[in-house]
Parts: C-alpha cells; sequence; structure tokens
C-alpha cells in the first residue's frame, strides 16, 4: 500500500501530482528517453534527421531487429513502424498535443489496404471490413510524416518530462483503495462526509462483504 502523497508516482500510464493547488500529469523519465529515440528512429526514416544527427544506439538496434535489411527509398519496415507508433499512441494519452501529429503514421501503416479500410462496426455488419491479407514487409511513407516527424522531435526535446496542467470541471475530497496493478475490481471510493462508497459502480454500506474481502476505506 502506497503511503499518502500529493506525488504518489507512475499510475495507469501517468505520474499525477498535486501542488500548489495545481494538478498536473506527465510521464517516467525512461519513458520519456524510450519515447526520445523511438520518435528519433521514425524522424531518421522519414528523412526528418540527417544520418549524423541519428543516435548510435538507435541505428544499431533498430538494424538488428530488421536484420540489418533496407527498404527502397521512401519505405519504412512496417513491423518496427506499427510497434512504434502503439508507444507513441500510448504516450499521447498523456501528451495529447502529440495526437494531431500521429496522423502520418496512421496512412502510412494502413494506406496498403487497396480494397479498403478496416472497419468495425456492431449496429451494421454490411460495414465490417475483414481480410486475411498480411502487410507487406516494407510500406510507403505518407508524404506527410516527415513534417510530423520534425514535430514530434520538437515536442519531445526535454531532457526533464513536462507537467501539462490538468484543468478539471469540478472538484472534491475522495478516498480511492484499491489495487493500482489489477483491472480495478473491487476498488471503492469514498467521499467525506458520506454514509455510503461506491464499490465497482454500487452504493453500498460501508464494511459490506464482497467475494469474502472485506472493503475497508481510510
Amino acid at each position: 500500500m502506497r503511503e499518502p502523497s500529493q506525488e504518489p508516482g507512475a499510475w495507469a500510464g501517468a505520474v499525477v501530482s498535486t501542488r500548489d493547488g495545481q494538478v498536473s500529469k506527465a510521464v517516467t523519465q525512461e519513458r520519456l528517453e524510450k519515447l526520445k529515440w523511438k520518435v528519433a528512429w521514425l524522424a531518421f526514416e522519414a528523412g526528418a534527421m540527417e544520418e549524423g544527427e541519428c543516435p548510435d544506439e538507435v541505428v544499431l538496434e533498430e538494424a538488428r531487429a530488421i536484420g540489418a535489411q533496407k527498404g527502397p527509398k521512401g519505405y519504412i519496415h512496417h513491423k518496427t513502424a506499427e510497434k512504434y507508433r502503439a508507444f507513441l499512441v500510448y504516450v499521447s494519452r498523456t501528451y495529447t498535443a502529440m495526437v494531431p501529429f500521429l496522423k502520418g503514421m496512421h496512412l502510412t501503416l494502413e494506406f496498403w489496404h487497396e480494397d479498403g479500410w478496416r472497419l468495425t462496426n456492431t449496429m451494421d455488419t454490411r460495414l465490417e471490413y475483414k481480410t486475411n491479407r498480411k502487410p507487406p514487409q516494407f510500406v510507403k511513407m505518407a508524404p506527410r510524416l516527415k513534417g510530423d516527424m520534425e514535430v514530434l522531435m520538437r515536442l519531445t526535446c526535454h531532457s526533464c518530462p513536462p507537467k501539462i496542467k490538468v484543468w478539471p470541471n469540478s472538484h472534491a475530497v475522495v478516498f480511492l483503495v484499491g489495487d493500482a496493478s489489477g483491472a480495478g475490481f473491487g476498488s471503492t471510493l469514498w467521499s467525506q462526509g458520506d454514509e455510503d462508497f461506491d464499490a465497482t459502480g454500487r452504493l453500498i454500506c460501508p464494511g459490506h462483504q464482497t467475494k469474502g474481502k472485506l472493503i475497508t476505506c481510510y
């Protein structure tokens, strides 16, 4: 159990702190460093960075990852870029300013679908698109990818994770008890002064027995 703190550390992919009446969010130093060299490799592949500017560890690691294969000019290794996109999307949940500049990645990685885009619509199965085709090893980079990577390099140039202010719509003092490493089932939320508390979406009385475990509020 963590001790009460205004800077409790990383949880659910972000580091949230409350200082001087202001709530802010960031990522860990390790995640920022990983983000920077992933963006650097993508920028290098897209032509947004010259060869001498690319960190050696980035070039060497990616050369090993793809078997030192180099695609035609203007193409990028699909599997590696797809893996990096997933990481960038994850970080963009904290740094939302990155979101508009991921479009070049999406266009690059999905443009190989010549017969359409994959759609999922549970309301109308006629709109669903399914295919057994596999993506090519190398895909052509979208024209805007280079510009997007140039912007992302500037957004990720910080030596320390920048703290972004969170602007809440309302405020309240609550106590949350639960397992941060799990899916959140059985977590409880209690507002100071209330006689009831919320446990996984249900209002129950304090001390209620659930699944053989006694829920406790602090």
